[in-house]
């Protein structure tokens, strides 16, 4: 039996230096976390309107109550709007609320495998953390902004 094999490099940190060490991952990781390792789709895969919902509520209801990252108003009227699917900035932190808001869904539509701890990683694994240099010559908007802090404060 052949097994899959991605190289990745770890950072490990040491007393004076910092140095970069090569994991081979194979198959026998779990599906879920391969995936993030691997190629995000495109186009995004959206939860059902009524799973969106459900998950936009969950994440302003267990979430953005400790760290109001976001402002429920502006952001349900954009996400009513259909916005995620204009730009792409806004696809990033909308994947990423449903991503945290599957941590406390019972749905089983959350999950990538039968196992609740790949909860919210189908949406995770889509958002692309790295799109877009920090040294670029535009500055940050601020959906990239909002999709790095609320990538932290789920997690």
């Amino acid at each position: 039996m052949e097994h899959k094999t991605t190289r990745v490099l770890v950072r490990a940190s040491g007393k004076n230096r910092t140095t970069f060490n090569e994991v081979h991952i194979t198959d026998t990781f779990n599906q879920f976390e391969r995936h993030a390792l691997e190629c995000r789709p495109y186009p995004p895969d959206f939860p059902p309107r009524d799973l969106l919902r459900s998950l936009v509520q969950l994440y302003f209801d267990h979430v953005n109550v400790f760290t109001s990252l976001l402002h429920w108003p502006t952001f349900v009227n954009a996400v009513d709007d259909a916005l995620f699917l204009r730009d792409d900035g806004f696809r990033q932190v909308v994947l990423l609320v449903c991503a945290n808001g599957s941590r406390f869904s019972n749905d089983p539509r959350v999950l990538m495998n039968d196992s609740w701890h790949s909860a919210g990683w189908k949406y995770f694994s889509q958002v692309d953390m790295l799109r877009k240099s920090w040294l670029a010559a535009t500055p940050p908007s601020l959906c990239d902004l909002q999709m790095h802090c609320v990538s932290l404060v789920g997690r």
